[in-house]
């Protein structure tokens, strides 16, 4: 269970790479609405992985921050591609789709 308020640690973590994250949220997603989505998202994962993050010599934190986020984009962008585009009907093409055969 995730604690109700991030650690001050997670916290300043997130500050000092919030630009790494935001570089691959511009990368995976044109639109702002959806980079804004993807971003929470991946602060979100993050929040749960940080309790199991085990600091170590070889690896460094922005490396463990990195993976998480491109973990989460690219699962992001499969869900995105997998979905059928919403194509909104003008009137003139609702009007003949509703004619009878």
């Amino acid at each position: 269970m995730l604690p109700s308020t991030p650690s001050p640690d997670f916290l300043a973590s997130l500050r000092e790479y919030q630009p790494l994250i935001r570089r691959v949220c511009r990368l995976y997603c044109q639109d702002a609405d959806d980079r804004q989505d993807l971003f929470q998202e991946i602060v979100l994962q993050l929040w749960r992985a940080w309790p199991r993050y085990v600091p170590r010599p070889d690896v460094k934190l922005s490396t463990w921050l990195y993976r998480i986020a491109l973990n989460v984009a690219i699962s992001n962008l499969r869900q995105r591609t997998r979905r059928p585009a919403r194509v909104g009907l003008d009137d003139d093409a609702a009007r003949f789709l509703a004619q009878p055969i």
